[in-house]
């Protein structure tokens, strides 16, 4: 497997496994343009790329601005090449039961997770159906796809709209050569757990539910987004490849209820209406 020669497009490629991948493809030859908000961190994994070899640009972006997306896209195509590869790792979540939700919560973690992949998607895929020369899209979803986890309804609703905009524009962008697939990481030790893994107790109850026994680190997805990227995947459109360590064959507990009793919180494990 090697990527020579191919240029990827990464968002959320500052840190987690958006900066994992960014650093598996580079090693395989890729140019990589690294998209974040968090542009210092972007551009620190950027050094880190070149000081190895491999060949990268810090974009700073926000994906749920259409025109800071086009922008970015028009600098990696001006300065690397043609973009052969969008991967789509940029998410957020919270931890909020639907009854204290405000509705900014749900916008905020909808728009980033959501909106913000059919914005990268679009501008990415216009300029590979015009160019002519096929191209790989991966999206990053979650195993909550399938699993409900309580406390978080805005986040498995926006990783559940990631699973089917990922099935309907591979359908749509089949004829162009197109693959389109997702991947729907477990438990990984990104950022984004950092405050659920530091509470020693829940950290324990999640790994529990984990088959393999251990927390996923970034270069696991990595490795599953490598085989997207090469033509080992040509014939593989429209799925979600569960990288998890078995966790979606036994499912979740909710760690917005855990958690809060771990912190001293009163509440019941189950909201109760009389």
């Amino acid at each position: 497997m090697n990527l020579e020669g191919k240029v990827a497009m990464i968002t959320g490629g500052a840190s987690g496994i958006g900066r994992g991948i960014a650093k598996m493809f580079a090693r395989l030859g890729a140019a990589v343009g690294l998209c974040d908000l968090e542009i210092e961190d972007a551009e620190e994994a950027a050094r880190e790329i070149a000081g190895a070899g491999g060949k990268a640009i810090a974009i700073e972006m926000d994906v749920t601005d259409g025109e800071a997306v086009e922008t970015a896209v028009e600098r990696i195509s001006a300065e690397l090449g043609p973009i052969d590869i969008l991967v789509n790792s940029a998410g957020t979540g919270t931890m909020t039961s639907l009854l204290e939700m405000i509705e900014e919560e749900w916008d905020m973690v909808l728009n980033v997770n959501l909106k913000g992949t059919f914005l990268c998607t679009q501008a990415v895929a216009r300029r590979m159906v015009e160019r002519g020369e096929g191209g790989k899209i991966i999206n990053l979803s979650s195993i909550n796809e399938e699993i409900p986890l309580a406390g978080e309804s805005n986040y498995c609703a926006s990783k559940g709209g990631v699973k089917m905009f990922t099935r309907s524009i591979a359908l749509e962008l089949a004829p162009c050569h197109i693959n389109v697939n997702a991947i729907g990481p477990g438990a990984i030790e990104t950022p984004l757990m950092e405050e659920v893994l530091s509470v020693p107790e829940l950290k324990k109850a999640i790994l529990r539910q984990i088959p393999f026994a251990r927390f996923g680190q970034p270069e696991d997805v990595a490795k599953v987004a490598v085989f997207l990227a090469t033509e080992w995947s040509d014939w593989v459109t429209g799925h979600t490849l569960y990288c998890d360590g078995g966790m979606h064959l036994i499912g979740e507990q909710s760690y917005l209820w855990a958690f809060e009793r771990v912190m001293g919180h009163d509440v019941p494990d189950i909201p109760m209406c009389q």
